[in-house]
């Protein structure tokens, strides 16, 4: 009898449960591309009103790394530590893998290195780990091979495209900085001093192009496109990264010092908690930021600079940092 009761009652849930009316406030679970009974329905674009994150498609269980968005195209990506390289031709609102063919993602983080953009709006430059680079000509539908006369052990770190001459990409290296003037045909050395790459930043103005660049003793500056170059700033302390932008405003460069111990002082009274060693590793990813505006000389600041500094090519007032992903808090 109490199993015949048991089993009218397990009944009359399901039909209660499968009859049930959807509420209008139930969240909406996949209702974008990966949902087989709406296959071309883009997932709804985050607003305001939302307090919840959308999964658009990216992802293997893994960590993600070197991302790169456009700014001549709808054309962003993404790589993950499962070797995969994403890919979106709207903004983010859609991902689909690289074929593993053509492109794939070194699943070593810590030397990843976001792809690099052509003004063309279609020529992508891509190195896994900073070896091996390819180009694409089709958005990134296919990569093809180049040669860059990388030196052994020489790995590529970032790319800095001229935003003004399509033709024109620099590549900076852990041995300098590269330069192409065919969209990644050819590649040169340029004449600077022989170190590893910290930034590079391509100022326009009065119709004069001028290279800036950073390696950790000092900063440079070329007018010939990288054929020489004069020193335009040796600082006290050792260069870690290295920006600029340029707006209505003026000129604005900045770069971020090695000054752990005085950037990330906080960090020593949690030795007993972490450790020295992770107390070091804070210290030695940290420095202070340093800024130049117009014709003034640096300055140091007061803000402490982890992993990344970062401007707008046409912005000089706003400047970007971040923590490091070394550092204990």
């Amino acid at each position: 009898m109490q199993l015949k009761l048991l089993l009218q009652l397990l009944i009359v849930f399901s039909l209660s449960f499968s009859c049930k009316d959807k509420d209008p406030t139930d969240p909406i679970i996949n209702s974008g591309p990966n949902d087989p009974s709406h296959p071309l329905d883009p997932p709804p674009l985050p607003s305001q009103s939302m307090n919840t994150y959308l999964p658009l498609g990216v992802g293997g269980g893994g960590a993600m790394s070197g991302i790169a968005l456009s700014p001549y195209s709808d054309l962003w990506f993404v790589g993950t530590d499962m070797g995969t390289l994403f890919r979106s031709t709207d903004k983010g609102l859609n991902w689909i893998p690289v074929n593993h063919y053509q492109a794939d993602f070194d699943s070593r983080l810590e030397l990843s290195v976001s792809p690099g953009f052509s003004a063309d709006g279609t020529t992508i430059f891509h190195v896994s780990a900073g070896i091996n680079p390819k180009r694409s000509l089709d958005s990134g539908l296919s990569f093809q091979s180049i040669d860059m006369n990388l030196a052994s052990n020489e790995r590529v770190v970032y790319w800095s495209e001229d935003s003004q001459n399509e033709n024109i990409v620099f590549a900076g290296t852990t041995e300098g900085l590269l330069v192409t003037n065919n969209k990644g045909l050819t590649w040169s050395r340029t004449n600077v001093v022989a170190s590893e790459a910290k930034g590079t930043y391509i100022d326009h103005h009065n119709d004069v192009t001028k290279i800036y660049h950073a390696t950790k003793n000092k900063i440079y500056s070329s007018i010939n496109n990288g054929q020489s170059f004069s020193v335009v700033y040796t600082p006290s302390k050792k260069i870690r990264m290295f920006t600029g932008g340029r707006d209505s405003s003026g000129l604005t460069l900045a770069f971020g010092d090695n000054d752990g111990n005085g950037a990330c002082t906080w960090a020593m009274a949690y030795v007993n908690d972490w450790g020295q060693d992770a107390i070091n590793d804070n210290l030695n990813t940290c420095g202070f930021a340093w800024i130049k505006k117009g014709n003034n000389d640096f300055i140091k600041t007061n803000q402490s600079v982890g992993d990344h500094l970062k401007m707008s090519e046409n912005d000089s007032q706003t400047i970007y940092t971040t923590g490091g992903k070394l550092w204990i808090r």
